[in-house]
């Protein structure tokens, strides 16, 4: 089998294959014997012959080249598919963009923040710990709220006649600590409300609130003051702890400490994840391949429509306001899509691949978290071709994963500046934090 490639723009890749008699023979013979009964007609036979080699060389064709297949094959029409050549065929793939990418990933560098323990964390995580086994007291007084007060709420909203969904909270608790600026709305009518009132006031849409036609404009919103508790919070003891499920205080302690610093340097992470990507995407164009932009878009398009039907938005109004922010959808897909195309291109580099146990064990977590059926997930994925959707997002997972390990880490503090790594005289482990710092559990006053 021979092939000759080549690329009439930068993200279409076409090839025509030649076939050797050799090669032909084979699949003819494996087409006969899987159906040795068959009446097939000579003509029929060849047929079934070429799609057997058809089916059998694209992929080989597509390893040997080093090309990351982003669209379904497209077989071309022509006298080279037809029945009177035998030996050839020709299709087209898109493909990644030829992106000039760093031999050595390593040779990369990222800015990574020294994740210090704040105390103040860990006091607000022993408070939180407290509050969940405390007891509320509701106030027989009439009165209005004071500080250190725990009110229950239900909150709603209005535009135009319509609830806003998003904005209902049932059974909401605040608790109201010493204001020093001015209070959010909800709480300015929570504090001048008596336990069983409800007040309503119009203010101003989020500037970040899903529907576009509602920023910026006035919604009216409602508070009804459901009780007034003061909080008795449990002792911080070995008796809190053994009703959470610990064996002693030091041990939840350590949980919470752990637990702290586990979202921190997880937070770390994905601020210098993408601000490397967005180091490697600047001054950086390349064309975008049309079924990862069409790919992107469309995933735009689910979330924004899922925030729609959350609110109860008919079918109209949903194509309506997908229609108003038509131009914030192809910006947003054109970032994802961008940052896609570079992971993906990383992936290629350093020759990545999404085994089948990985795809299954990708559908699995989806099934567990959609609480669907495994089985029909995974089956409705295969049939679909949902699988080289699935294959692209998790090699640009692998892709940024791989990157992150590789580049250089400049550990640095709040202002900037880095900070030396200190000489231990032994490799930091991958999970310890970035600047190799040592941690200690905060002490806390009870």
């Amino acid at each position: 089998m021979q092939y000759l490639m080549e690329r009439p723009t930068p993200t279409l890749c076409r090839f025509r294959v030649t076939i050797d008699e050799e090669r032909r023979g084979a699949a003819r013979s494996a087409v006969m014997d899987m159906t040795p009964e068959s009446d097939l007609e000579k003509n029929d036979i060849r047929a079934a012959t070429m799609e057997w080699l058809v089916d059998d060389c694209i992929p080989e064709v597509l390893q040997q080249a080093g090309i990351l297949p982003l669209s379904p094959v497209r077989l071309l029409p022509g006298k080279e598919n037809s029945r009177q050549d035998k030996y050839s065929f020709s299709f087209e793939v898109e493909a990644l963009p030829e992106l000039d990418l760093p031999e050595d990933l390593s040779t990369l560098a990222v800015e990574v923040e020294e994740p210090l323990p704040d105390p103040r964390e860990f006091r607000h995580a022993v408070l939180q710990a407290q509050r969940s086994r405390a007891v509320l007291h509701p106030v027989e007084e009439k009165r209005l709220p004071q500080d250190g007060d725990v009110l229950r709420l239900n909150i709603s909203a209005e535009a135009d006649g319509k609830d806003l969904p998003d904005m209902r909270h049932d059974d909401f608790t605040m608790k109201l600590h010493p204001v020093t600026g001015a209070p959010s709305e909800v709480e300015a009518l929570a504090r001048s409300l008596h336990a069983g009132e409800k007040m309503q006031t119009d203010v101003p849409c989020p500037g970040n609130y899903p529907d576009p036609s509602l920023r910026g404009r006035n919604i009216t919103m409602q508070v009804e003051l459901v009780s007034i508790n003061t909080e008795v919070l449990p002792p911080f003891d070995e008796g809190l702890a053994e009703q959470l499920g610990f064996s002693s205080l030091e041990k939840l302690k350590n949980s919470i400490f752990a637990h702290i610093m586990g979202e921190k340097i997880k937070n770390i992470q994905s601020r210098a994840q993408k601000r490397l990507i967005e180091s490697l995407l600047e001054n950086r164009e390349f064309s975008i391949p049309p079924a990862i932009m069409s790919l992107n878009r469309q995933d735009c398009e689910q979330e924004l429509a899922t925030v729609f039907q959350r609110q109860g938005k008919s079918e109209e109004e949903i194509r309506r306001l997908m229609a108003d922010m038509e131009k914030e959808l192809n910006v947003q897909a054109e970032e994802r899509a961008r940052m896609q195309v570079l992971l993906l291109a990383v992936a290629e580099h350093e020759k990545l691949v999404v085994s089948r146990e990985e795809a299954d064990r990708q559908i699995l977590r989806l099934a567990e978290k959609t609480s669907k059926n495994y089985d029909k997930l995974h089956d409705a994925v295969y049939k679909r071709r949902l699988i080289d959707e699935l294959h692209l997002r998790l090699l640009a997972t692998k892709a940024l994963q791989l990157l992150y390990r590789k580049v250089g880490k400049i550990v640095v503090d709040s202002n900037s500046h880095p900070i030396p790594v200190p000489e231990t005289g032994k490799q930091r482990p991958e999970s310890t934090a970035p600047g190799g710092t040592s941690f200690s559990v905060p002490s806390i006053k009870e």
